[in-house]
């Protein structure tokens, strides 16, 4: 019964904040099927029954008319529209929207994330009000998405991969809807349990990580039992960027072929590198 009082109250309370008498009035309206810009993510599509968050503030960052019914306010993707949990209704004076995926149950617009966790999206700022109350949103990636190509190259062993480690990378941090920034927590290493056999034909490995500027990241390689590395060069990890590594095993170290790309997600650059056998502890 207490659930019940207190769902009432809200929407009551709600009810008051938008019945004001503030001129020209118009609900909210997210329109079409929303845009992802960046291509070739784990999430470049909604899907029918993808939730969001909506945070719709005043230009100086405040809470809409004051009312909790604009902050974090969800709506579903259904049959190729938006649909609100809620009513939210605009007036004259304009305002600020900007929405994330995936929806969490949040009072502030902060979130915590890990690597490797979820494909987390963040829409740029729409400005609406009564007189243009559709927000049609696009969205980006905030995570970078890293990918490593590796292969048997001239190497004569079996060539069985058991392992792949990252370290000196962070492994966690805090998202600010707001500015649309990851402020990432310490350096730490992450491992990567493998079953595979190298071959000539490249194995990709993919992970979603945390963007960081990068002075002393390695990958290691468990190979037939005996691990190889690869330092990474002083560079960032940029949100909404792929960064793919193409590397080959070869005699006793790994050598990389076209190194890096750390491009946009659908465009490329090349760097060059090496890994060698056993020179990283």
């Amino acid at each position: 019964m207490k659930k019940q009082t207190s769902i009432l109250l809200f929407v009551l309370f709600c009810f008051s904040c938008t019945e004001k008498e503030h001129g020209s009035v118009a609900e909210l309206h997210i329109s079409g099927k929303t845009d992802i810009l960046s291509r070739g993510a784990a999430k470049n599509v909604f899907a029918s029954g993808d939730e969001i968050g909506i945070f719709i503030s005043e230009s100086n960052g405040s809470v809409y008319e004051g009312c909790p019914c604009n902050i974090n306010a969800k709506a579903t993707y259904r049959l190729n529209t938006w649909e609100m949990d809620h009513k939210v209704l605009l007036f004259e004076r304009e305002a600020v929207v900007y929405a994330y995926y995936p929806y969490r149950i949040t009072t502030v617009p902060t979130l915590s994330v890990r690597m490797n966790e979820e494909d987390y999206l963040l829409s740029y700022p729409v400005m609406v009000s009564a007189a243009n109350p559709d927000a049609r949103l696009s969205f980006r990636h905030l995570m970078t998405l890293l990918e490593i190509s590796i292969e048997k190259g001239e190497y004569l062993g079996k060539g069985e991969l058991s392992s792949f480690r990252i370290e000196n990378i962070p492994l966690s941090g805090i998202i600010d809807l707001t500015q649309g920034t990851i402020i990432h927590d310490s350096f730490s290493s992450e491992e990567f349990p493998q079953q595979a056999i190298l071959k000539n034909t490249p194995l990709i490995l993919s992970a979603l990580v945390i963007p960081a500027h990068l002075q002393a990241a390695r990958f290691v390689f468990t190979v037939d039992g005996r691990e190889y590395s690869y330092l990474l060069p002083v560079q960032d990890w940029i949100s909404g960027r792929r960064v793919r590594y193409t590397l080959s095993l070869d005699s006793g170290k790994i050598l990389s072929l076209a190194a890096n790309e750390i491009a946009a997600w659908d465009s490329s650059e090349s760097y060059t590198g090496k890994l060698e056998l056993g020179k990283f502890r």
